[in-house]
C-alpha cells in the first residue's frame, strides 16, 4: 500500500471512528455506506488487525482500533494542514465559512477587516455570529472562533489555537462619576473608587499599569463584577465607576461624551485576540481567514 493511500485510509477510518456510523460517516465523505463498509474491511485486512466492532446500530472502537484512532487523527490533521500551507492565500475562495466572535469584537475593530475580506473572496459564503458568550464554548456551531483574551489550548476544542493580535486597553469612568468621586491623579488613588471588575476569582481585582519603566499592582474594590465587556463599558456609561476597557469599546461611547479616559500616561496589559479553528472546519478557509486577520491586525497595530 502507497504513502498515500495510508493517509486516505487513516482519514475515511479517522472520520468513522468519530461518528461511529456508516451513515453518518457517508454523509461528512460523500461515499455510501456499503463502499465505506468495503473499504474498512480492506483497512482491516492489510493491517491484519481488527479496528472495529461493527452491529446494525452502532459501531465500536476495539482496543487497538482506540489506539489506532489516538495515533492516527493527529497524523491526518497534520497532513491536512501541511496540505493547507501550500495553498496560496491569495486563492479565490468559496463555500461556506462560520465565524464566531464576541459581539463588542464585530462593533469595533472587526467590521472593517470582515468586509475587506469578503470584497476579496465574493464567492465565499461568510455568516458572522456575535454573542456576549464565549465564542469557544459551542465549537460544533462554528469554523472559527475569535475572542478577546487567551485562550487555553489544552482545553479548547478546535483543531488550532492561535494569538491574532492584541487590543489596547485603557481605563475608562464618566465624567459625572468622576465629578462626585475622589481625585484620581496616581494609580494609588484608585482604592478610593468603584471598580468594576472582570470577576470576583482571585488576581481580578488586581489592576497592572505601567508608565515608561514605571510599574504598579493596585488592588481595586468595587460592588459589580462582569466578565462582558460590553456590560462593563455600559455601566461605566452609567456613571456607577472605572472600568478596564478596550479602546475600541469605549471610542463608541467617548464620542457621546460618555466616557472619558482617566489616568492618562499609564499604560494597562495588551489584551490578546485569539482564533480557535473547529475540528469540524474546513482548514483552508479557516486558515486562510485566520491568516489574514492576523495580518490586519498587525498592521492595524502598527499605524
Amino acid at each position: 500500500m502507497g504513502t498515500l493511500g495510508t493517509i486516505q485510509d487513516m482519514a475515511v477510518f479517522v472520520e468513522v471512528a468519530r461518528a461511529r456510523s456508516l451513515t453518518e460517516a457517508g454523509k461528512t465523505l460523500s461515499v455510501a455506506p456499503s463502499t465505506l463498509s468495503r473499504r474498512l474491511t480492506a483497512i482491516e485486512s492489510a493491517m491484519g488487525v481488527r479496528l472495529l466492532q461493527r452491529s446494525t446500530r452502532r459501531i465500536e472502537l476495539t482496543e487497538a482500533g482506540a489506539d489506532y484512532f489516538a495515533r492516527s487523527e493527529a497524523l491526518t490533521l497534520d497532513a491536512l494542514r501541511l496540505h493547507d500551507a501550500f495553498r496560496a492565500v491569495d486563492q479565490q475562495l468559496s463555500g461556506r465559512l462560520i465565524v464566531a466572535a464576541p459581539a463588542e469584537c464585530g462593533l469595533g475593530f472587526l467590521s472593517g477587516i470582515i468586509s475587506e475580506f469578503i470584497r476579496r473572496h465574493p464567492k465565499l459564503e461568510l455568516e458572522l455570529n456575535l454573542s456576549p458568550r464565549h465564542a469557544t464554548e459551542e465549537p460544533s456551531r462554528h469554523d472559527v472562533a475569535l475572542r478577546l483574551g487567551p485562550v487555553d489550548a489544552a482545553a479548547a476544542t478546535g483543531a488550532l489555537v492561535r494569538a491574532v493580535g492584541t487590543v489596547q486597553q485603557r481605563l475608562y469612568a464618566s465624567e459625572r462619576y468622576l465629578a462626585k468621586s475622589a481625585p484620581l491623579q496616581a494609580p494609588t488613588d484608585l482604592t478610593a473608587h468603584n471598580c468594576i471588575v472582570e470577576g470576583r476569582e482571585p488576581g481580578m481585582n488586581l489592576w497592572r499599569l505601567q508608565r515608561d519603566s514605571l510599574q504598579t499592582t493596585v488592588k481595586v474594590g468595587g460592588n459589580l463584577a462582569t466578565n462582558n465587556v460590553s456590560l462593563r463599558a455600559s455601566l461605566a456609561s452609567e456613571h456607577f465607576g472605572i472600568a478596564v476597557l478596550p479602546v475600541h469599546v469605549a471610542t463608541r461611547l467617548s464620542g457621546k461624551g460618555a466616557l472619558v479616559p482617566v489616568l492618562t500616561g499609564w499604560d494597562l496589559p495588551l489584551m490578546a485576540i485569539s482564533a480557535v479553528v473547529s475540528e469540524k472546519s474546513s482548514l483552508g478557509k479557516a486558515r486562510v481567514f485566520v491568516e489574514w486577520l492576523e495580518s490586519r491586525l498587525r498592521r492595524s497595530a502598527a499605524d
